[in-house]
């Protein structure tokens, strides 16, 4: 019986190595273009690099999507029920945007780790700047198709 030697951080190659970015590219996509690109990104990301922690990033991605859902029903009730200012509409749209920001942090520190062991396992990175561009020039486009709760939930 013979023992193999295996870390538990080392990637694991899969057939989306192909797709791999470094996670800053995802993180600047959100900024830029919105949740929509930089979470599912994020995800493909994780299976890209063989991160070990993948499973949790799918299901840090899946409560961001969740929690955005949540509080933009909860903005739309609230101003149903209160009579909310502009300014105080504007400030509880921050928290939405609070929210899609930290989950976005969460996952690009998480994916940091993975990704540099990628890269110090011979895993080789593509520009993520088109990806950004992309998201940026959709993000208009989008903007015009989607309902307006969507576009809270989504942008």
């Amino acid at each position: 019986m013979s023992q193999v030697y295996e870390l538990p951080d080392e990637p694991r190659p899969s057939r989306w190595t192909a797709l791999a970015v470094n996670p800053l590219w995802p993180l600047l996509s959100l900024m830029l273009g919105g949740p929509w690109i930089a979470w599912p990104w994020f995800v493909v990301n994780a299976f890209a690099i063989g991160s070990p922690r993948r499973r949790r990033e799918v299901l840090l991605v899946a409560g961001a999507l969740i929690g955005a859902f949540a509080l933009t029903v909860a903005l739309i009730v609230l101003d149903n029920h209160v009579e909310l200012s502009r300014l105080q509409i504007r400030f509880a749209q921050l928290a939405l945007t609070l929210w899609k920001l930290a989950f976005a942090y969460l996952l690009f520190m998480g994916q940091t780790r993975s990704f540099a062991l990628y890269e110090y396992y011979g895993g080789s990175a593509h520009n993520g700047s088109y990806g950004v561009l992309a998201a940026l020039v959709l993000r208009v486009k989008i903007e015009t198709m989607i309902p307006v709760f969507w576009r809270l939930v989504l942008l």
